[in-house]
């Protein structure tokens, strides 16, 4: 089998994401390390590695992440692929658990957990479902694992600046049902997800909306009611911080209606009360039974 890991300007973490792979109870695989025009010392950091295993690809110009992986893919000579960031690291035995499933699905993804102990929300139904896709991205390209028939036909979508992971699921899930595994076997770094949503926070409007074509793009899959929902609930994602947020809230309002505005603030608000109440006034967390 096979292992793409996109890297950029990352040398200090991209070895233990290699050390990951390195680990895992199942031995017989391939790494294809795709350098996307590091700055820094990533190729010296993955040379460090004196396994034959290894292979560094670099592309000669910065191409993105997507493109990344896609270089992977094709240059990929496994029966299945697989994917890891180089922020994020495998359990000993996620390779060897998920093989087992594709004797009977062509893709699997496996719970995460991130590094303060969180857990990916459970599919129901023990699988991967476009019902579940519609409602947002799901678990990132870590968690998967398919056929290298089914992914070199899909392939990632270059165009996209964001929600690549969500829209390879989607089109993998038109084509294919996607196995759910019950365990959590990758750790990603919520401290590198929390730095990227605080730069979203800080782009233009206009910008949003680029890097939201992936909700576009699904458009005529899901319908008009999806669409407008799902721009909202992006357009509004930490809205808290952003210092424009008179003209994010007419932005969504005059494109996706005000209706939608003020649902998507309730239930901001509702959640946010439902922590505050949980934890007590003084930050100190109430007992469930004494919780309302």
């Amino acid at each position: 089998m096979s292992v793409v890991i996109p890297t950029f300007n990352r040398a200090g973490r991209v070895a233990n994401a290699l050390r990951s792979v390195l680990a895992q109870t199942y031995t017989n695989l391939e790494i294809l390390v795709v350098d996307d025009a590091s700055t820094d010392r990533t190729a010296d950091a993955v040379g460090s590695f004196a396994d034959p295993r290894i292979r560094y690809l670099r592309h000669g110009s910065n191409r993105g992440g997507a493109a990344a992986r896609n270089t992977g893919i094709r240059a990929a000579a496994g029966e299945v692929i697989a994917f890891l960031d180089d922020d994020d690291e495998w359990l000993p035995q996620k390779v060897e658990e998920q093989l087992r499933w594709l004797d009977r699905f062509d893709a699997v993804v496996c719970a995460s957990t991130d590094s303060r102990g969180a857990i990916t929300p459970r599919p129901r139904g023990g699988r991967l479902t476009l019902n579940e896709l519609r409602h947002g991205p799901w678990g990132g390209t870590g968690v998967l694992m398919a056929k290298a028939g089914l992914i070199r036909e899909t392939l990632f979508d270059e165009e996209l600046a964001r929600g690549q992971d969500w829209d390879l699921f989607i089109r993998i899930a038109l084509k294919r049902e996607i196995a759910y595994l019950d365990k959590p076997l990758l750790r990603y770094d919520a401290g590198v997800h929390d730095r990227i949503t605080n730069r979203l926070s800080r782009v233009s409007v206009r910008e949003m909306a680029h890097q939201l074509r992936v909700i576009e793009k699904h458009r005529p899959l899901f319908g008009e009611k999806w669409f407008h929902r799902r721009m909202c609930e992006a357009l509004l994602y930490d809205f808290g911080r952003r210092k424009d947020r008179a003209g994010v809230l007419v932005h969504a309002a005059r494109s996706h209606g005000w209706l939608n505005v003020v649902r998507i603030l309730m239930m901001r608000l509702r959640e946010r009360i439902r922590r505050v109440t949980a934890r007590g006034a003084t930050g100190w967390r109430i007992p469930k039974a004494l919780q309302p």
